[in-house]
């Protein structure tokens, strides 16, 4: 009975989620019917919900990398220092 409730949250998830977020994804960001669809045959083997599943795994994933402040702005270091350009030094 397990097995059965399981495969039916999955299938859901699926088809309400992931499947309209794939969907979304590729067509905001191609906008071609043809490149949409080699995209999809190449990278996400043919499947709208495995194109939204790495869409919400990346997103959460940098959600958590921001919110522990992990990022860092400009791709500085924690222990970088900005460097400032050349006019701004000579004026001090």
């Amino acid at each position: 009975m397990e097995d059965l409730f399981a495969g039916i949250f999955e299938q859901m998830f699926t088809y309400l989620l992931l499947l309209p977020v794939g969907f979304g994804y590729l067509w905001l960001r191609y906008r071609n019917k043809l490149r949409v669809k080699e995209t999809l045959a190449k990278e996400y083997e043919n499947s709208y919900a495995n194109a939204g599943s790495v869409v919400l795994l990346y997103s959460t994933l940098l959600f958590f990398r921001y919110k522990n402040g992990a990022a860092r702005p400009l791709g500085l270091r924690h222990h970088q220092k900005p460097v400032l350009p050349r006019e701004a030094t000579l004026r001090r």
